[in-house]
This record gives C-alpha cells, structure tokens and sequence, in this order.
C-alpha cells in the first residue's frame, strides 16, 4: 500500500468514510482529535511565505518596508509557541491557532495548515503535517 492510499486510510478513520472533504463538520472533528493530541509545549514555524509577504517577497514590494512589516506582522521564518486553537473554524482557512512569537512574544491568529512543528521528531509533527496534508488536499 502506497503512502498517500494509507493516509487516505487514516484520515476515514480519523473523520468517516462519508466525511473526509473539509467542511465545518470534519474541521470540528479534527479540531476535537488534535486538542487531546497535541503536546505541549510546541514549537512552529511557517511552511512557506505568509499571504502578506508574497508582495515583498516576490513581488514588487520594498525590501525595507518588508522588514518593518515583519516588526508587527509574522514572517514564515519566525519561531512561534503554541498556545491553543482560536474559536472560530473557517473552512477556506481551516482551524486557527493561537501563537506567540519566540522572539518578541507578540501574538498572532495563524491558520494551522500554514504551519509546521519545528523539531521533526516530536510526535506534534507528524499530527501538524497530516492535518496540513488533509487541509490542503481534501
């Protein structure tokens, strides 16, 4: 059995068969199993640039306007805590979590699926990594 056949196995474990597309009520579901599984503390950064910086980054934008931004604004090479999950699921977004920036403590509302653990052999990676997997694809 293929990698991705066996995640699809996973995933219709983890939601049901008949609920393995993302909506609101397989976020619910995701949100509830990765609440009890996650371990704290837990470390993250950014899978790729964040939304805002795509303009700085490969667009036009001014290079030092950009690192100003990124005083107030999280970059993707930022360190950031896990607190917990924001109360509002969106379904384009997915689930959000609460963080705070490693370096200055700011705090940030970031969608998960743009995340990911830092230390790849904490058991947090692999339950991050999938749900990123699953948001993105499914």
């Amino acid at each position: 059995m293929n990698d991705t056949k066996a995640q699809a196995i996973r995933y219709e474990q983890l939601l049901g068969e008949d609920n393995i597309e993302v909506s609101y009520k397989s976020l619910e579901l995701y949100l509830k199993y990765l609440q009890e599984n996650i371990i704290k503390p837990c470390e993250l950064t950014g899978i790729e640039d964040f939304r805002w910086e795509e303009y700085y980054l490969m667009g036009p934008g001014d290079k030092l306007e950009y690192e100003e931004l990124k005083k107030t604004r999280p970059s993707y090479r930022d360190v950031f805590t896990y607190m917990s999950f924001d109360d509002q699921i969106e379904e384009l977004e997915g689930l959000m979590v609460r963080v705070k920036r490693v370096s200055d403590r700011k705090q940030f509302v970031l969608p998960l699926a743009d995340l990911k653990v830092t230390n790849k052999e904490s058991p947090n990676y692999q339950l991050i990594n999938a749900y990123a997997i699953w948001q993105v694809n499914y």
